[in-house]
């Protein structure tokens, strides 16, 4: 009986390492997917964006072309 206990601690220790090994590895995963997606919306919006702050700025500083 004594070693059936064990035999059960041992799995479920290795159940419980297991499931952190999959999990870490998934969001992991997770993680560059969703670096590669901002970085996609980054390249395709990004110089947009910033025009559109830098125009917003000068405009709040006054420094418009006066042509």
């Amino acid at each position: 009986m004594e070693r059936m206990s064990k035999e059960l601690i041992g799995v479920i220790i290795a159940m419980i390492i297991g499931t952190v090994w999959v999990f870490s590895s998934f969001s992991g995963a997770l993680l560059v997917a969703l670096m590669g997606i901002l970085g996609f919306v980054l390249v395709k919006y990004g110089t947009l964006l910033i025009s559109q702050i830098l125009a917003e700025l000068r405009s709040a500083l006054n420094l418009d072309d006066k042509r």
